[in-house]
């Protein structure tokens, strides 16, 4: 984001709270939410490296390993304050899938368990050859489920009968498959928060709004935007130029078609991030999980809350029920746990 936010004159855009005479000591609970330009992951990564995943300067980039707080650009300061709302919990999630592990699949593993523990590729050559004469007993099931089927198949009967339908149809048994809980990997963090505001005034009512529309403002995407990576990418083919019948000559773009191409309203930008914060007065509550920058899916504005629509005298809704939905941009890892609930980063 630059500039200040243009939606309404009436509507002052600096560090908005709810309830409106929120005083904060050093008791007071309350969550503070922060905004940031969003900073693509890979944005100075070097086109010219022949080795993945470096930085300009040569450095690794930072994107991989610990993350901190996330692809946090430039802070907007436009901070928001609000009350502890009703439901503060927090949720972390891992896949976790159950495989069956065949005997075939069994061979694999444990040939790759050898090189990958010692390097002994002999051993993983002995392992593997070990079960060869065993799977090959597993063949005829296979051949006699192959051909049932295009028995049945030629007579008009569409089947696809497995190994296991006809152990289980003809001798009541199934093969042992062997099933093992693998790990798929962990889960991005979501949270939501609800929060319902009740005017007392009419300048609590105008603030209760602008605090809507300020999430609504940091949660969409912008018109227009600058793309110096396109635009590095339509200078290179200038310099080559365009063939034409004569290829003596070429036909190059112009500096204007350039910045026409990169910085006109082709792209949109990717919308702003929070960083919020669970805070005890001026220090971040370390009883509290903390997140990294979350993107924002979701802002709702209910201005019915009660059941029906009521308004002050100026007109502004007397309650609205906001409701924001986040998704933190970064996994957690278990060396983050700990800084987590102190808000510090790696």
């Amino acid at each position: 984001m630059s500039g200040a936010l243009k939606i309404n004159p009436d509507f002052e855009y600096t560090t908005q709270r709810y309830p409106s005479d929120l005083i904060i000591n050093d008791q007071t609970d309350y969550i503070r939410f922060q905004f940031y330009e969003y900073q693509p992951p890979f944005h100075t990564l070097s086109a010219d490296k022949k080795t993945n995943y470096f930085e300009t300067d040569g450095k690794r980039a930072s994107y991989y390993g610990l993350s901190g707080e996330g692809n946090i650009g430039r802070k907007i300061e436009d901070d928001i304050l609000m009350y502890m709302p009703q439901d503060v919990s927090t949720s972390m999630s891992t896949s976790w899938g159950g495989k069956e592990i065949t005997n075939t699949a069994a061979l694999a593993l444990r040939g790759y368990a050898n090189l990958t523990t010692g390097g002994d590729i002999a051993g993983a050559i002995k392992a593997v050859g070990s079960g060869v004469p065993g799977f090959a007993k597993g063949l005829p099931s296979s051949v006699a489920a192959g051909l049932v089927n295009m028995g049945l198949n030629a007579t008009g009967v569409q089947t696809n009968l497995g190994i296991n339908d006809i152990l289980g149809g003809t001798a009541g048994v199934i093969t042992n498959p062997n099933t093992e809980m693998l790990f798929g990997g962990p889960s991005i963090r979501n949270i939501g928060f609800k929060f319902k505001m009740a005017a007392r005034s009419e300048r609590e009512a105008k603030n209760m709004l602008t605090i809507c529309r300020r999430f609504q403002y940091h949660a969409s995407a912008r018109f227009g935007g600058k793309s110096p990576i396109v635009a590095g990418v339509v200078k290179g083919l200038s310099n080559f130029g365009n063939a034409t019948k004569d290829k003596k000559e070429k036909t190059k773009i112009s500096k204007e078609e350039i910045k026409s191409f990169a910085d006109s309203n082709n792209f949109i930008s990717v919308p702003d991030l929070c960083l919020f914060k669970y805070m005890t007065g001026n220090n971040v509550n370390t009883y509290l999980n903390q997140y990294k920058a979350c993107a924002i899916t979701n802002v709702d504005v209910n201005f019915t809350p009660d059941g029906s629509y009521s308004t002050l005298v100026g007109g502004y809704p007397s309650a609205v029920e906001l409701t924001v939905g986040l998704v933190e941009t970064k996994i957690i890892y278990q060396g983050e746990i700990d800084t987590n609930y102190k808000g510090e980063s790696n």
